[in-house]
């Protein structure tokens, strides 16, 4: 019973090295991204505020799951409405 218990134990143990293997790719990827880059255009104003009206979203890969369906919502700055 014991060896067979330690065999769940050693899948359990792969797939935690893949995703820990995964998360440190994602982490040691070199960013597109230049923060020195002064290119670009700065906003002269900025009020803080999202807005996201009638959004609907599905998964490509699940499409029978409905994830939003005509979600509105407003984000002012330092608070949520919805």
């Amino acid at each position: 019973m014991g060896i067979s218990g330690s065999g769940s134990l050693v899948t359990d143990s792969a797939k935690s090295k893949s995703a820990a293997a995964s998360v440190f790719g994602v982490l040691d990827r070199k960013s597109q991204i230049d923060p020195s880059d002064d290119s670009g255009f700065t906003l002269e104003e900025v009020n803080g505020e999202i807005e996201f009206n009638n959004v609907s979203f599905k998964y490509p890969t699940r499409p029978d799951v409905q994830i939003f369906r005509d979600l509105c919502l407003t984000i002012h700055s330092g608070k949520v409405t919805l």
